[in-house]
C-alpha cells in the first residue's frame, strides 16, 4: 500500500509498468539461455510471472494490496520448489530468487519480508541436506545467500521505519484535528469526518453557551475553560453513539444527531447535559442550539452550518425577548 500512494501518477505507474515489462523480458531470455527450460515449461513460466502486471495493476486500483501479497508468496514457493527441482543450490534459479527479495523490500511489508525468509532458509536447508558444495563453490553459493539474507534484513528494515513513520504521521493527524483543551474533535477533524462518512439523514446542531463572555469576565478564564471542559465531557457521555460533537472555536460546539432523535429530544438532551455540566463546575450556566435536518437532498455541510446558526441566533433573541421554553432556561 505504500507503494501505491506513492506512484499517485500515471506517468509513475507507467514507468512501473515498463520495467516490469523489461523485467518478464529478461527472464525469458535468460530462462531460454541459462536454464534451458522445455517450451512448455517455459511458456507457463512466463503466463505465470507475467500475471504479476495484472496484480499490480489490480492493487492500484482497488487499493486493495492482499492479492499482490498472495501472488508474491506464491511466487516465494515456485522459486523454492523449482530450485530444488532443479539441483538445489546448484540451480540457475537460485539467483533468480534476488527478484522476489527486492519486491519483498520494496512493499515495506515486514510480514512479506519474513515469509521471505522463511522460504529462503527452508530452501537453503533442504538444498545442503540435497548436494554437497565444496571449495569455491561453497563460497560463491555463501555469497549469493548472503546477498539474499540482506535483502530480506533491508526490507524488514524498512517496513519498521515506514510502520513508525505512519504512526508519527497518524499521532500528529490526530492531534491537528483535536481540541487540545476539551479532547473534541476541532474543525479541522470535524470537517475531516464529516466528509468521510457524508450523512444523509440526521439533524446538525450549533450550540453555544449563553453570556460566556460575560462568564469569563467575572469568573476568570480558568472557570471558563472548566465549563468548556464539563460541556464537552457531557456532550461526550450524554449523546447516542451514532452522534458526534466538536469544538469549533471559543463556546461554540458543533454536533451530528441521529435521525432517528426528534428535534425535542435533541433541545430536552442538550438542555440537560447543559445543566449537568454547569452542576459539575459550580455554575449555572444555559446554551443556545440551532438545529437543521439532514437530509439526502440537504446535506452540503456549509449550506446546513449556515442554516444552524441562524436558527442558533434566532433562539438567542428569543431568549433575550423572554419567549424562549423553559427547557433552555436558567
Amino acid at each position: 500500500m505504500y507503494v501505491f500512494r506513492f506512484l499517485a501518477s500515471p506517468r509513475d505507474r507507467g514507468i512501473l509498468y515498463g520495467l516490469y515489462v523489461v523485467f518478464v523480458g529478461v527472464l525469458f531470455v535468460d530462462s531460454i539461455v541459462a536454464v534451458a527450460f522445455s517450451w512448455p515449461v517455459l511458456a507457463v513460466w512466463v503466463a505465470f510471472v507475467s500475471s504479476g502486471l495484472y496484480w499490480i495493476h489490480d492493487g492500484h486500483r482497488r487499493q486493495v494490496s492482499i492479492p499482490l501479497t498472495l501472488y508474491l508468496i506464491s511466487c516465494m514457493g515456485w522459486w523454492g520448489a523449482a530450485v530444488l527441482m532443479t539441483g538445489g543450490l546448484e540451480s540457475p534459479l537460485v539467483h533468480y530468487g534476488q527478484v522476489l527479495w527486492v519486491l519483498s523490500a520494496l512493499s515495506a511489508s515486514l510480514r512479506l519480508n519474513v515469509i521471505g525468509g522463511l522460504v529462503l532458509g527452508l530452501t537453503l536447508a533442504i538444498s545442503l541436506g540435497m548436494t554437497t558444495v565444496t571449495g569455491n563453490e561453497m563460497l560463491e553459493m555463501g555469497s549469493v545467500m548472503a546477498i539474499h539474507g540482506l535483502t530480506l534484513a533491508f526490507g524488514a528494515l524498512v517496513a519498521v521505519a515506514m510502520q513508525r513513520q505512519q504512526g508519527w504521521i497518524a499521532h500528529w493527524q490526530v492531534q491537528a484535528q483535536t481540541d487540545h483543551l476539551t479532547g473534541l474533535p476541532n474543525r479541522s477533524g470535524w470537517l475531516d469526518w464529516w466528509q468521510r462518512v457524508a450523512p444523509t439523514a440526521g439533524w446538525l446542531g450549533e450550540m453555544d453557551v449563553n453570556n460566556f463572555k460575560a462568564m469569563n469576565d467575572t469568573y476568570g478564564h480558568a472557570r471558563g475553560d472548566q465549563v468548556l471542559v464539563e460541556m464537552a465531557e457531557e456532550l461526550q457521555r450524554s449523546l447516542p453513539g451514532e452522534a458526534l460533537a466538536a469544538r469549533i472555536g471559543g463556546d461554540e460546539f458543533i454536533v451530528f444527531l441521529p435521525a432517528n432523535m426528534s428535534e425535542a429530544k435533541a433541545r430536552t438532551t442538550v438542555s440537560e447535559l447543559t445543566k449537568r455540566a454547569g452542576a459539575a463546575a459550580n455554575m449555572p450556566i444555559t446554551a443556545a442550539l440551532g438545529l437543521v435536518p439532514v437530509t439526502s437532498r440537504h446535506c452540503d455541510f456549509q449550506d446546513l452550518y449556515r442554516q444552524a446558526d441562524r436558527n442558533m441566533y434566532y433562539q438567542k433573541e428569543a431568549k433575550r425577548a423572554g419567549s424562549l421554553e423553559a427547557s433552555m432556561d436558567d
